[in-house]
């Protein structure tokens, strides 16, 4: 089984809470591409990263119990587990309006309604002067999103004739693209 890997620029928000875990997530209720209808499944994790998915119907009374000895299982009886929406448009007004649609508000309703990741777009910021003032804001908005945010995320950098001449340096700091507007 292709075991996915979060692309580079992505920051998780769950490791540093609760570490690296091997653990299995059950239900009756899990939602896979190959199926026609929901399935009962074990989805086994390991260090953040899906190991395997057992489908239960199609597996030995042997191999399960040695999945139940070896993992810690999590059961959702029939809790509907599907794979979570990544929304990649979003605009977090982290640098300037708590009032209107900060970090914590946002990315709670984000994963009320399936969204483990979102990416944020720049095209809001505080005003800057130069590429080192926009720098700086970058850098305080990443620090944010990594103690703030409840789903995991990505950030654009924002090109544009002040910043141009400091891609790598938006890299440095984690952007995962860059944003630009020809208009």
């Amino acid at each position: 089984m292709n075991t996915p890997t979060r692309p580079s620029g992505l920051e998780s928000t769950k490791g540093a809470k609760t570490g690296a875990r091997k653990y299995g997530i059950r239900s009756t209720n899990v939602i896979l591409e190959n199926h026609f209808e929901p399935v009962d499944a074990i989805i086994l994790i390991d260090n953040e990263k899906i190991f395997d998915v057992i489908i239960v119907p199609e597996t030995s009374a042997d191999k399960l119990q040695q999945i139940n000895n070896d993992w810690e299982i999590e059961n959702y009886g029939n809790l509907c587990v599907f794979p979570g929406i990544i929304d990649s448009n979003v605009h977090l007004h982290t640098n300037f309006d708590n009032e209107w649609d900060n970090v914590v508000a946002s990315t709670k309703l984000a994963a009320a309604g399936g969204t483990t990741t979102v990416v944020d777009n720049s095209i809001m910021t505080k005003p800057f002067e130069n590429a080192e003032e926009y720098l700086e804001i970058l850098k305080e908005k990443i620090q944010t999103l990594k103690s703030n945010s409840k789903v995991d995320f990505g950030i654009f950098g924002l090109l544009e004739p002040k910043t141009q001449e400091h891609i790598q340096e938006m890299v440095d700091l984690g952007v995962m693209g860059l944003k630009c507007y020809l208009f």
